[in-house]
């Protein structure tokens, strides 16, 4: 069976949809009015790679991978007609992507270690509707110093669509190396599958987790663990996120446990104004 692709969730004639998977801390920059994440590249197991499909008719015409160096700062930008720039929401009833700064969480500001210095890999994306790409199927427990606070599904990446006019271009740019990837011509008919993956490329051991990993970049009195709910704790119904078709899952893989899931800070601390300031120049 032919490869398939990722499809636009939220926007309708959407030609680029992207998705960023794995170890990812992201944030919505109001100042900037983009998107913005930093990769953690010091956990092992890991290894940012950025996956460029070109899709006609749900079908990839040419796959390209690229691998992302630690430090490297990648921008992804489109001609568009307008400003479709969002903040990340989750519909209601819908369990979204882990939010450090939400209510439930920390409730306001992060703090991130400004004196260490981890290996990290940024990256911008100015433009798109942004949404929870898809949602656990198994229920996790989420903690704070040990104490349960809450049980619930999350998202385990976030997914983005953007409309390229016609005639425009979506161009991809690492720094420091800007011929690397070719710009995304806008042709009818095809839509460009975009993947930012920095998730674990072999089997984690069962039980372990990763999550405790953004602890080595975020300075907080008391930390959240992620586990696994008991399996009595059986969960209703998913609710797809922000409407749409879901992509085809003819055999999807199974779902790891626990999973490495992105999250997101959206109340920067540390006088932080981008998180592009968590890497040294």
């Amino acid at each position: 069976m032919p490869e398939q692709c990722q499809i636009p969730k939220v926007v309708a004639g959407a030609n680029v949809t992207i998705t960023i998977k794995g170890l990812a801390i992201c944030n919505y920059n109001n100042n900037k009015g983009n998107w913005e994440a930093v990769f953690l590249r010091h956990v092992e197991n890991h290894n940012l790679k950025i996956i460029v499909k070109k899709c006609r008719s749900g079908t990839v015409e040419s796959s390209n991978t690229y691998d992302i160096n630690p430090q490297e700062k990648v921008y992804v930008v489109s001609d568009t007609s307008g400003d479709q720039s969002s903040e990340y929401k989750a519909e209601a009833g819908n369990d979204g992507v882990i939010d450090f700064s939400a209510p439930d969480m920390y409730n306001g500001k992060v703090n991130f270690y400004m004196k260490k210095k981890f290996p990290l890999s940024f990256l911008s994306i100015s433009g798109g509707v942004y949404y929870t790409r898809k949602v656990s199927k198994k229920l996790y427990r989420i903690l704070k110093g040990g104490v349960p606070k809450e049980t619930k599904r999350i998202g385990l990446g976030i997914g983005a669509d953007i409309t390229c006019v016609a005639g425009g271009k979506t161009e991809i740019t690492v720094a420091n190396r800007p011929n690397l990837i070719p710009p995304l011509l806008a042709e009818s008919g095809v839509v460009y599958d975009i993947t930012f993956d920095n998730d674990c490329y072999e089997p984690v051991v069962e039980g372990e987790c990763d999550f405790d990993r953004y602890y080595d970049l975020i300075d907080m009195p008391e930390q959240f663990t992620l586990e696994l709910a008991d399996s009595s704790e059986t969960p209703a119904e998913p609710v797809e996120p922000m409407g749409g078709e879901p992509p085809p899952e003819d055999d999807p893989p199974p779902e790891k446990n626990p999973p490495c899931n992105t999250a997101i800070i959206s109340d920067l601390g540390s006088g932080l104004t981008s998180l592009s300031e968590l890497i040294e120049p």
